[in-house]
């Protein structure tokens, strides 16, 4: 049972830890990290959960199906969720973004955990270092529908047997639910544009979707949606073209806030690595952690208008004092 908004332990503040506070040296300091969140570092590798052929079979066949699959009880994670749910209230508390998640390298043994399942479900699907984390307040919202990618030709983006070349994996840190903001998808069955596109510059990627329209009876199309609800430490796989999104977190819900993370892996041939060596997108050093964390704060600026402008000069200040880690064409993204 999760705890209520009041029996979580409240987080100490302490000033001298405020992003306001830090330099651009003391960001890349782990004395900051471990302060703000301690025991989150490791050394040791993180073993990748082990598939049985007959599930990897499944897990495989219901991603080309519908372009997701919820996994609500996998094996022990190595790491405790819970404590990285904690260090995004740490970091809320103290001016950061939830997205800072990623400078710890506890949330990377959750991605290297992953590895295994990634490449059964999908054929060979790698991690591309395109991550980020979520923690929804109430109120508040995750990004709204859309899909991940809106490629040229969707069909080149699909494996012969239907297996999505790119796609996410979305941890929960905390328990989902529809009254603090669960993802919501459009499978893939209930998609008349999911293979095909042509859907690029609609205004509604729901709608569109689903062909809710007058002819079709939008009501009968909206019944095909589905609310995904996880318990902490459930995931989802999503294929880059399913319709997804985080719902509204009702103002006054009394479960904790939603905290998840996001990983990005995709056939290297389709999506390359945005490191330049692509070995560091299983384990990055710390100040590759933290230079990344800050793009991914400046690429998504458009999705938090609350985020202030002050804050996304000194993100960018960070990545390009780490840039050289990072291809040419990620840095063009993160620049533009």
């Amino acid at each position: 049972t999760p705890l209520s908004v009041a029996d979580a332990p409240p987080v100490t503040k302490r000033p001298e830890l405020h992003l306001d506070s830090q330099t651009l040296d003391e960001l890349f300091a782990p004395e900051l990290w471990s302060a703000l969140a301690p025991g989150l570092d490791g050394a040791e590798d993180a073993a990748p959960f082990e598939v049985a052929a007959g599930d990897g079979e499944k897990l495989r066949a219901a991603l080309a199906a519908d372009g997701f699959v919820a996994v609500e009880r996998p094996p022990p994670w190595c790491v405790d969720v819970s404590r990285l749910a904690r260090a995004a209230a740490s970091l809320a508390a103290h001016g950061f973004p939830p997205g800072f998640l990623l400078a710890y390298e506890a949330s990377w043994r959750l991605q290297a955990q992953l590895s295994t399942v990634i490449s059964t479900a999908t054929g060979g699907n790698v991690a591309t270092g395109d991550a980020i984390a979520f923690r929804v307040e109430p109120g508040a919202s995750g990004f709204g529908p859309h899909r991940d990618r809106q490629p040229e030709d969707p069909s080149a983006t699909f494996r012969e047997d239907d297996a999505p070349r790119s796609n996410v994996a979305w941890v929960a840190l905390s328990r989902a639910t529809p009254a603090n903001g669960c993802m919501y998808v459009v499978p893939r069955r209930g998609d008349r544009a999911y293979a095909e596109g042509g859907d690029g510059a609609v205004a509604d990627p729901v709608a569109a979707a689903l062909g809710a329209d007058e002819a079709s009876g939008a009501k009968a199309c909206y019944q095909r949606v589905r609310a995904l609800p996880l318990d902490a430490g459930g995931f989802l796989l999503l294929s880059h073209r399913v319709v997804h999104w985080g719902a509204a977190a009702a103002p006054d819900h009394r479960e904790p806030p939603r905290v998840a993370l996001s990983f990005g892996f995709a056939d290297p041939a389709l999506e390359p690595c945005l490191f330049v060596d692509a070995a560091m997108a299983r384990r990055p050093p710390l100040d590759a952690r933290v230079a990344l964390a800050a793009a991914q704060q400046v690429v998504y600026a458009r999705n938090d208008s609350k985020r202030r402008k002050h804050d996304l000069a000194l993100f960018h200040r960070v990545f390009k004092a780490r840039q050289h880690y990072f291809t040419e064409a990620f840095r063009r993204k993160v620049s533009d």
